[in-house]
């Protein structure tokens, strides 16, 4: 069975509970505030961990959810960082009407529930339906491990495409090393050719051309061999993430 983190605001707490035990008969282990964290225990570092814990997340969406005394905020910030990407990790129901746009970004970039009738009811028909949506030779722990590298090789691919524009937008400058080095050969012909105008001004123009045209040519060779280690380090990182994708028996 799935392991849950519950997110509600105070006001929502009877619903919050009733799902709690719903889903509990159900097998599932569900992170419930008034239920998981034991007196005492430094709040914040419990829900990290109980987050950290789970396969996913339900956020009961109200008015008061997103009100600036709620802890709930707080908790949809430590769920963000847990899961920069939200398919499959967060699992919003609208409990109570709420303004579609405000809305974080975040949570309108899933399908929100929007409940027709019995709350307690749907909720639980949807989550059982969302752990049923796989091949039969999967177990449940085998469909979130997979999700779960699946999002891991999806920030991964996000990192790479912040860190690779740099190298990008140099290339477009001078694209290759060829042509980096094509350039010096011109500056030292454009030196050459000055030199062929008179001595003084030919040494004075070579040793400016030679100049930029070598630092040029440094300047490229090594953003070109900086990206190259950079994609190294991204393919590598890559290709360790997806040795650890389970093997779906379906796909045998």
């Amino acid at each position: 069975m799935a392991t849950i983190f519950l997110s509600y605001a105070h006001e929502d707490f009877d619903t919050a509970e009733q799902l709690y035990f719903a889903l509990s008969n159900l097998n599932h282990k569900v992170f419930f505030d008034k239920e998981s964290l034991q007196v005492g225990e430094e709040y914040n570092f419990n829900i990290i961990d109980s987050i950290r814990q789970s396969d996913f997340s339900i956020l009961l969406l109200s008015p008061e959810f997103f009100s600036e005394k709620s802890f709930c905020k707080t908790e949809l910030k430590i769920i963000q960082s847990n899961w920069p990407v939200p398919k499959n990790k967060i699992f919003p129901v609208m409990a109570r009407e709420t303004l579609f746009d405000e809305l974080p970004n975040y949570i309108k970039s899933v399908s929100i529930l929007k409940i027709e009738g019995n709350l307690i009811a749907e909720v639980v028909q949807r989550i059982q339906d969302r752990l049923l949506d796989f091949s039969p030779s999967d177990s449940v722990t085998h469909k979130f491990r997979k999700l779960e590298i699946e999002n891991q090789l999806a920030i991964v691919d996000e990192e790479w495409n912040k860190t690779k524009k740099p190298y990008m937008l140099a290339q477009e400058f001078v694209p290759t090393k060829e042509k980096a080095f094509g350039l010096f050969i011109l500056f030292i012909f454009i030196g050459l050719l000055g030199y062929l105008g008179g001595k003084e001004i030919g040494i004075i123009t070579l040793s400016i051309s030679g100049f930029f045209g070598l630092l040029m040519f440094f300047a490229i060779f090594s953003n070109a061999k900086n990206y190259e280690a950079s994609e190294k380090i991204y393919l590598t990182k890559k290709n360790e993430i997806t040795k650890e994708l389970p093997i779906d028996k379906s796909d045998i």
